[in-house]
């Protein structure tokens, strides 16, 4: 029978696995165009990737809290329970799957240098850091290195976003002389 504390710390990462499984297939409308192109840098790299790296976290996540709950009965036969190591925020990891979520539909809508701008600089607040102008220069490099990789160096075409955001991100590539 499963021990159900070590259920109830293993559920949310386990959870989020399962939707890695179940997004994995749905990167794109048609994924059998997307692995048709030869390149092996193609559309379909960056999004498979990202999703199934935030699947190994969530493995490495749930192996870690398995073999802590596993540790924790002898713990707790003493009389007074030892402190633990920091409690992940599961709220929090839950926050981090809808950051990533929502950065993959706002690249089609608002376009990849904006939509990754604005994911990076989240996930440094998510991840504590504080600091205005490290966040900034992260957000910045972070997006700059991002564009020269994917559109000078793999050649892939990134999503502009539609209306306004096309333009800015015509704008943004011109600047840092990618277009």
């Amino acid at each position: 029978m499963v021990d159900m504390r070590v259920f109830a710390r293993i559920a949310t990462p386990l959870a989020m696995i399962i939707c890695v499984f179940l997004l994995s297939g749905r990167i794109f409308d048609n994924p059998q165009a997307a692995q048709m192109i030869p390149d092996a840098f193609g559309p379909a790299f960056w999004p498979t990737w990202l999703l199934w790296g935030v699947g190994i976290c969530c493995a490495l996540w749930a192996l870690h809290e398995f073999w802590v709950a596993r540790k924790a009965p002898a713990a707790a036969a003493s009389a007074e329970e030892p402190k633990e190591e920091e409690e992940y925020d599961t709220k929090l990891a839950w926050i981090g799957m809808a950051v990533v979520f929502a950065y993959g539909y706002l690249i089609q809508q608002i376009g990849f240098p904006i939509a990754t701008f604005l994911f990076l600089i989240t996930w440094c607040l998510l991840g504590g850091y504080r600091q205005p102008v490290k966040v900034l220069l992260v957000g910045l490099l972070g997006t700059m290195a991002f564009l020269y990789m994917f559109v000078m160096v793999a050649l892939m075409p990134l999503d502009r976003g539609h209306g306004v955001f096309d333009g800015i991100s015509v704008a943004i590539y011109r600047l840092l002389g990618i277009y």
